[in-house]
């Protein structure tokens, strides 16, 4: 695991998982911007000679972070992370790590569905930040 385990490099998804996490425009935006800083030569994907521009040049720890990160978000296994391959991963995520102890007699169905999309997008918010510092370590 790299740096709190927030990204398993045999982690592989399938889109499926997550299909009922609806973003906030809050989180979407904050995900295009994050995504925009890591495709630094802004060709719309992100591959590993984004991550050596970002850190300016690779070492073999940034290699090893960037491969990481690439294992987890490229679900068509292209060494491209693309804008959906990355907004899903997050919601892949949140899906896999919001399993909240909603199950309330007191709550109707639409509450816990808006208490678990809104627990995703805080989620997610948080992991886009981690991430964002662990590329700029």
């Amino acid at each position: 695991r790299v740096h709190g385990g927030l990204f398993t490099s045999h982690m592989a998804f399938t889109f499926s998982d997550d299909e009922f996490i609806a973003l906030t425009l809050e989180t979407n935006m904050m995900l295009k911007e994050l995504y925009q800083a890591l495709d630094r030569n802004g060709d719309g994907c992100i591959t590993v000679h984004d991550f050596a521009n970002f850190h300016g040049q690779i070492d073999v720890f940034s290699q090893q972070k960037f491969q990481t990160i690439l294992n987890f978000f490229d679900a068509n296994g292209d060494a491209v992370i693309e804008f959906n391959e990355f907004i899903q991963g997050f919601k892949h995520l949140a899906a896999t790590s919001v399993c909240p102890p909603f199950v309330n007699n007191s709550l109707t169905f639409l509450q816990t569905i808006k208490l678990i999309q809104e627990e995703a997008n805080a989620f997610i918010q948080a992991q886009a930040h981690e991430l964002f510092k662990l590329v700029n370590s």
